[in-house]
């Protein structure tokens, strides 16, 4: 059993994972990109796609997050193994409408050490995104 702590030292390692949800055409397994944000995710995507679209406010969410810190070789094939941490967050959506909402989740987003460098200037359209 895990507790909040390392669950969220995991979460905290990284920016990619997978998002499981349901759709007319059965369960559907999207990677993208993510944030933690005390004890929300917050999830990279446009309003227009897919994923967005299938997920509604209030639906349940599946995420999963993988680190892999190992591949461990033996001489048998059979005691090959891979050392890794992962966590699965059982959730549900709520899309982020409020202005002041989505700058504190844009903030989230170039406050992180390893995109500050890359991120660009936000401009009227890419703020429609989160």
């Amino acid at each position: 059993m895990f507790t909040g702590i390392s669950v969220n030292v995991i979460l905290d390692a990284g920016h990619l994972c997978h998002v499981g949800f349901e759709t007319e055409h059965g369960i559907v397994v999207i990677p993208t990109l993510y944030v933690r944000d005390a004890d929300s995710l917050i999830l990279q995507g446009s309003t227009g796609a897919g994923m967005a679209r299938a997920v509604g406010s209030g639906r349940p969410l599946t995420v999963e997050v993988t680190h892999l810190d190992g591949i461990v070789a033996a001489q048998s094939h059979f005691h090959h193994s891979i050392n890794y941490r992962s966590a699965v967050i059982f959730c549900t959506n709520t899309e982020i409408t409020d202005v002041v909402e989505n700058f504190v989740a844009w903030s989230c987003w170039s406050g992180t050490s390893r995109l500050a460098g890359e991120t660009k200037p936000r401009t009227r359209s890419s703020s429609r995104h989160r």
